[in-house]
C-alpha cells in the first residue's frame, strides 16, 4: 500500500513539472511573438532607392538587424547577412528603426563595444576557418557601427590557410573599402589591416 501511494505522488509531481514546462513553453511562445510585434511597429518602412550595399536593416521575419549584401532592383528584393548568415528578403520584409529608437540603439552599442573599439582589432589566430570568418563578420558590423575607420585582423602566419580565407572574404565586403598586409611594426604578414567605409 505504501509503495501504491509513494508512486502515486511521483507520478502527480512529474505530470505536474511537466504541465508547467508546457505552460512555461507557452508563455516563452508568446512573449517572443509579442517582442516580435513590439519591433515591427518601431520600423519604417524602405524604398529600393533609399537603400544601399552596407547599410543596416531590420529584417521582420528574422527579428534582427542584418547587413545589406546585394540589392536586387527589379525583383525588388535584396541579400542581407547577418553573423555569418546570408538570405535573400523581400523588400516588404525589412525596414529601417525609426529616429530616437535607432539613434538610442546606437548610443548603446557604442557603449556596450567600447573595449572592443578601443582596440579596433580582433585576434583569430587559432580558430577554425568557419568560426573566425563568423567573428570576423560579427566584429567587422560592430567597428562599423562604432564608427571606426580602420580595424586590425590578426590572424597569425601559420600555414596561411586562415590569412587568405580572411583576404577573400574581406575582399569585395560591403563593409571594407580596401586592406593591405601589416607593415612589420604591426605584425607583418600575420596581420591584415582593413580601411572601412
Amino acid at each position: 500500500m505504501q509503495n501504491l501511494f509513494e508512486e502515486t505522488k511521483k507520478r502527480d509531481k512529474t505530470e505536474g513539472v511537466s504541465s508547467l514546462l508546457k505552460e512555461a513553453a507557452s508563455l516563452h511562445k508568446q512573449v517572443i511573438e509579442k517582442a516580435k510585434e513590439y519591433e515591427a511597429n518601431k520600423i519604417e518602412h524602405v524604398s529600393m532607392d533609399e537603400l544601399k550595399e552596407g547599410d543596416v536593416v531590420f529584417v521582420k521575419s528574422m527579428g534582427y538587424d542584418a547587413t545589406v549584401v546585394k540589392l536586387f532592383k527589379k525583383k525588388n528584393r535584396l541579400l542581407v547577412k547577418a553573423g555569418s548568415m546570408e538570405m535573400e528578403a523581400p523588400l516588404s520584409d525589412v525596414g529601417i528603426k525609426k529616429g530616437k529608437i535607432a539613434k538610442m540603439q546606437k548610443r548603446y552599442i557604442k557603449h556596450d563595444m567600447s573595449e572592443a573599439a578601443a582596440a579596433a582589432e580582433i585576434n583569430i589566430i587559432g580558430m577554425r576557418v568557419d568560426e573566425a570568418l563568423s567573428r570576423l563578420e560579427q566584429f567587422l558590423n560592430d567597428a562599423t557601427l562604432a564608427g571606426l575607420s580602420e580595424v586590425v585582423i590578426i590572424h597569425g602566419v601559420g600555414t596561411g590557410i586562415l590569412a587568405k580565407a580572411v583576404r577573400e572574404h574581406i575582399s569585395g565586403h560591403p563593409l571594407v573599402s580596401n586592406f593591405r598586409s601589416g607593415q612589420q611594426s604591426e605584425g607583418g604578414g600575420g596581420v591584415t589591416v582593413a580601411s572601412l567605409k
